[in-house]
């Protein structure tokens, strides 16, 4: 089994030029860490896009998933591809308090489920679901050792902010606004991993004080050792975790800024934090790593065209020269599903208007299944007859009908299905 790191969106407003948010990688790069800590080899891990959760095709990968699901149709990513065993480090959820019931399914498959920040945690609670507060993985990133303090970094600061700035400060250090809000046209991985690794020195070592609005630049830099003063225009309950170690300012809260905040010493929570999601990842590896692998063994090789007898009976008795007609299907057993697969194959644009069965009872592929007197309703429909038991009886009844062969039923009269 393989192991996956997300790589956030590349997005693009003008159309003319893409950016990122280097936030999206500062948590793929904590993964990255933890998982070289582990001792996993790097050829075993792999970049997945999150444009790719849901359609992902490949070797199974096991997933730690620090990462954001919010109120817009295009990131409701679950639930995922089949392909991809999740493992919920840190999750942050804001698509409403009331989940789907595919999604509150699914996460409760894999729970418990570790929650970015408190309002996520509420909303699964809410739901039914077993989880827990872990904060970001990012607050895991290792201290910096050999630090050059230069600079006081203004990183997305709120405008009104800057004239607070001590000039004791302005005096001592030199001051840069940076933003985590990176444009341009390539963003390849290895381009992505120089513009990261440029934010990393930036913070670790030329960084003397960091004044910021991100949660992304807060957490990793607390991480790291250095100074940080967190303040913003709304304190958003994405934050709803860091109050635990900083204050949390707002812009109207300038005259209250401690401009000498002390580094904070967290390394036993840093160290619980890895060994959560050092657990979480061996328990999924030990738990699927072995039914994946068979799994993928079987699924992975040259497949032969199955159902082969249900098209070559389509193109050899069929004899209607549209594509586009309606049908119905009578008999709705393995054969009758053989049957639509090769008619919706052969034949996307058709469609089956009604399902017929003397002895079942139920739906049929969205369809409910009717009595044989049902087909009077179709008189246009083509039938398709996939009883083998019943194949004499019925074509005798469509005969009486004054249909056709060929042009009004085709018959499947296949042993199975």
């Amino acid at each position: 089994m393989k192991y996956g790191i997300i790589v956030g969106s590349i997005l693009d407003t003008t159309r003319k030029e893409s950016y990122i948010n280097i936030g999206d990688d500062f948590q793929g790069w904590a993964i990255f860490c933890l998982l070289m800590e582990m001792g996993i080899p790097r050829e075993d891990i792999i970049l997945i896009s999150s444009s790719e959760l849901k359609s992902y095709v490949g070797e199974y990968i096991a997933l730690p998933i620090n990462y954001y699901v919010e109120d817009h149709s295009r990131y409701e990513i679950f639930p995922l591809s089949p392909y991809i065993i999740p493992i919920f480090i840190g999750l942050h959820y804001r698509c409403g308090s009331v989940m789907k019931p595919e999604v509150s399914g699914y996460l409760r498959q894999w729970q418990p489920i570790g929650c970015r920040d408190e309002h996520t945690l509420q909303t699964l609670r809410n739901n039914g679901i077993e989880a827990y507060l872990f904060g970001c993985i990012s607050a895991t990133l290792p201290k910096a050792t050999e630090r050059t303090p230069q600079k006081v970094y203004c990183v997305d600061a709120p405008e009104a902010i800057i004239p607070y700035i001590p000039q004791k400060i302005t005096d001592q250090f030199e001051l840069e606004n940076i933003s985590h809000i990176v444009h341009g046209n390539d963003f390849i991985p290895e381009k992505r991993k120089e513009i990261l690794d440029g934010y990393i020195k930036k913070y670790s070592t030329d960084a003397a004080l960091i004044v910021t609005s991100r949660l992304h630049c807060v957490s990793p830099c607390l991480a790291f050792g250095v100074p940080v003063i967190a303040v913003f225009e709304n304190r958003s309950d994405r934050l709803a975790w860091l109050d635990k170690l900083i204050p949390l300012y707002t812009v109207a809260e300038c005259e209250k800024i401690n401009w000498k905040p002390e580094v904070i010493d967290f390394e036993d929570v840093k160290n619980k934090m890895k060994q959560i999601a050092k657990n979480k990842i061996v328990e999924t590896i030990q738990k699927y790593e072995l039914v994946t692998g068979l799994s993928f063994y079987w699924e992975n090789r040259k497949k032969s065209k199955y159902g082969n007898a249900f098209f070559e009976i389509l193109l050899r008795d069929l004899k209607i020269t549209s594509n586009r007609f309606d049908y119905i299907i009578w008999g709705t057993g393995a054969v009758g599903r053989n049957v639509y697969q090769a008619v919706s194959e052969m034949y996307p644009e058709s469609r089956m208007v009604c399902a017929i069965d003397t002895y079942a009872l139920g739906d049929f592929l969205g369809q409910p299944i009717q009595s044989p007197e049902m087909r009077y309703q179709y008189p246009n429909a083509v039938i398709f007859v996939a009883s083998y038991s019943g194949r004499v009886e019925i074509e005798s009844l469509l005969l009486d009908d004054g249909k056709t062969k060929g042009t009004d039923y085709v018959l499947f009269a296949l042993t199975t299905g």
